[in-house]
């Protein structure tokens, strides 16, 4: 193993083992490998869609949930540069940040304050929200994971839309 990039692969074949365990205070949640891979392909899928590669960056303010780590290899599969933000940190200063770092990208969580303007904003609680119609070639994607042609081999072999179903 060279790089992070290299466990992906691993991540997928552990399936059903525990890989995240998360307790907000109510109760212990429980995320799989599969489901941790499946939350990863969900948001690679989104970040294609809406325009945001490589090379670009993306503020991550939220607490720690299972979703962050998802959203986290997501945007090392695709090249995009995080900025993790305390949730804890004011709208005012997550603003400044977002306007400081060129940000494409805000994803904020339920207990950060309200979203700030100066990126496209995407709520952490959506990402389990998010589906794929059609289908996806997931083997062939994920080799291809963070490589520039990505979305172009994607969408040549495979019917990929991405949908919000709320």
């Amino acid at each position: 193993m060279e790089t992070l990039l290299d466990l992906l692969p691993r991540i997928e074949r552990l399936g059903s083992r525990e890989a995240l365990r998360f307790w907000n205070g109510y109760r212990t949640w429980r995320w799989s490998y599969a489901g941790l891979d499946a939350g990863i392909r969900r948001f690679v899928a989104f970040l294609d869609l809406s325009g945001v590669a490589s090379g670009d960056r993306l503020v991550l303010w939220s607490e720690n949930r299972p979703e962050w780590v998802a959203i986290f290899w997501a945007c090392l599969a695709r090249g995009v540069q995080v900025v993790p933000l305390d949730y804890q940190s004011s709208a005012d200063f997550v603003s400044r940040i977002v306007d400081q770092t060129g940000a494409r990208m805000l994803v904020h969580g339920g207990a950060a304050a309200t979203p700030v303007s100066g990126a496209e904003c995407f709520a952490i609680e959506s990402l389990n929200g998010l589906r794929f119609g059609g289908w996806w070639r997931r083997n062939y994607c994920l080799r291809n994971l963070g490589t520039a042609g990505l979305r172009e081999s994607c969408a040549s072999s495979a019917i990929l839309f991405l949908s919000n179903n709320r």
